[in-house]
């Protein structure tokens, strides 16, 4: 029933931690899980390494591409690439959507520096 469905997206969010069983409904079923909140994800991708690696990976290029793009942009005389202090670059779009992605979880930043490590090095 869709008209329910956000009531209970709502509860699984502030359910700290949720049966393995319901997180299994909700990765089997595509429209579930893309309705499903981050917290609940995070959930999910704890014990799903290759569904979080399809939701990390995009990011990843998305920033690899805009340093690329920073770095080698001719027209721009004053290149920014060296010069934007940690805190600028703490507050860009793709990091932030990382961050919140990650939350708390040590798990999640690990499986995170190891897709930066097999993609990238």
């Amino acid at each position: 029933m869709k008209a329910l469905r956000p009531i209970v997206m709502c509860i699984l969010r502030n359910i700290p931690q949720i049966e393995d069983k319901y997180l299994r409904v909700l990765v089997k079923d595509r429209e579930l899980y893309n309705d499903t909140d981050t917290e609940v994800k995070r959930q999910i991708w704890k014990d799903n390494q290759s569904l979080f690696g399809d939701e990390v990976s995009p990011l990843l290029t998305q920033y690899c591409k805009e340093k690329e793009n920073i770095l080698f942009d001719h027209q721009n005389l004053t290149n920014l690439f060296f010069s934007p202090s940690p805190k600028v670059r703490r507050q860009g779009e793709v990091v932030q959507k990382l961050a919140h992605m990650i939350g708390s979880s040590v798990k999640l930043y690990d499986m995170v520096l190891q897709f930066l490590r097999t993609l990238f090095i």
